[in-house]
């Protein structure tokens, strides 16, 4: 459903780009690209760019989408940090969705950590989980 959407999407940013393009050209200068993204993820760029490697850049992550998308948010994130962690990667992975989460919040967002084994803690930055 909203793949249909962003078709209608494109074909505004098809026809601002070429107007851009008239008026920048008198300034011997490119227009800037322009955007959609929608609350599901979906992307449009114009112009197009060619990538060696799909999927790398995702829209969901970007501070822009994370904003429109929801308001201000107050996370924790808890991480085991007890001993069977080290067992298969799993630490590692536990850094890796920890690190994910982070990476989506705003300005406007707060975080806490905590991690816990026999006992939990608030992990303060400098650490070696953060």
């Amino acid at each position: 459903e909203t793949a249909c959407y962003t078709l209608l999407a494109e074909d505004y940013m098809r026809r601002k780009y070429e107007i851009d393009e008239i008026f920048w050209d008198s300034y011997n200068v490119q227009p800037s690209s322009t955007y959609f993204g929608s609350h599901n993820g979906l992307f449009r760029q114009l112009p197009a760019t060619a990538k060696e490697e799909c999927g790398i850049y995702d829209p969901r992550k970007r501070p822009w989408f994370v904003a429109a998308s929801s308001g201000p948010k107050d996370v924790v994130i808890v991480l085991d940090v007890s001993g069977s962690m080290s067992n298969n990667g799993r630490m590692d992975l536990a850094q890796k969705a920890a690190i994910t989460v982070v990476e989506t919040l705003t300005i406007s967002d707060r975080v806490a950590v905590i991690a816990f084994s026999d006992y939990a803690y608030q992990v303060h930055r400098g650490t070696d989980l953060l």
